[in-house]
């Protein structure tokens, strides 16, 4: 992880502790008695003075927090919607986490290197703009503190994931190709081989679907599994980043990774 995203890490954990002791303060046990109350009715507005002790606390972190989550990190040049069988952005959000998986293979000597990458459309929570992006529009594309998981699975296992994804009329896929006919999945090809039943394959995704979220019921039950520690939205924000460091824009199209097989 850069030195950035630890910052915004750090800062939104300071923020998040002062509002946490800020409500224990108000709310700490003692011994009460009835008393008679008198209410006044208090206008929750812009013009309420925050208290100007938590306000110095807190300040030099949220203006941390908000410098950083402006930061630029790269640039689109188209927007990336969201979409089914597929759409540039899952495609561009799965394709890139297979590069990252791969290019960290030799960090992590306990993972066997992925085939395919699996990122479930529904998790992707807001597209990526045209133009400039920065740490917040990552933030919102992706908002959950979501771990890269490498699932191992058979050839069997591979085409019973394909047929759920088939049922659903698609979703995120690198590494890998399906048509998709009355809800299954057909012509299925693993980095551009016909996909073998007593083969094994390595799947890279998040640890929601590895346990079986948005009914991926054949991670839940894959025998194993190997966390990785990586955030997927590091890794996003990093990869962003590697490219415009090497002068590129995001791109990504559809390539029919996922089709109607219409004869």
């Amino acid at each position: 992880m850069n030195v950035n995203l630890r910052k915004i890490q750090l800062a939104t954990q300071i923020l998040i502790v002062f509002g946490i002791l800020a409500s224990l303060v108000c709310c700490q046990p003692g011994n009460y008695r009835s008393a008679d109350l008198a209410t006044q009715t208090i206008s929750v507005t812009k013009g309420l003075e925050a208290d100007s002790l938590m306000e110095a606390y807190i300040a030099p972190y949220r203006d941390t927090l908000e410098a950083q989550m402006n930061r630029v990190i790269g640039t689109a040049e188209k927007e990336l919607l969201a979409g089914f069988p597929e759409s540039p952005l899952s495609n561009f959000v799965a394709d890139l986490l297979l590069i990252e998986a791969h290019k960290r293979k030799g960090e992590m000597p306990q993972w066997q290197e992925p085939d395919i990458a699996i990122v479930n459309v529904k998790g992707l929570r807001a597209p990526i703009a045209q133009g400039n992006i920065t740490v917040r529009d990552i933030f919102q594309l992706m908002p959950f503190e979501n771990e890269l998981v490498i699932i191992e699975l058979s050839g069997q296992e591979v085409a019973q994931l394909f047929d759920y994804m088939a049922s659903v009329d698609g979703d995120g896929i690198a590494g890998a190709k399906f048509g998709i006919r009355d809800g299954k999945a057909q012509h299925i090809t693993i980095q551009q081989q016909q996909l073998k039943n007593d083969q094994t394959y390595y799947v890279a995704t998040s640890d929601y679907l590895a346990n079986g979220g948005d009914h991926f019921e054949v991670f839940k039950n894959a025998k194993v599994k190997t966390g990785t520690g990586l955030k997927l939205r590091d890794l996003i924000i990093e990869h962003i980043e590697a490219l415009q460091a090497n002068g590129k824009v995001i791109n990504s199209s559809l390539d029919n990774r996922i089709y109607h097989v219409t004869k």
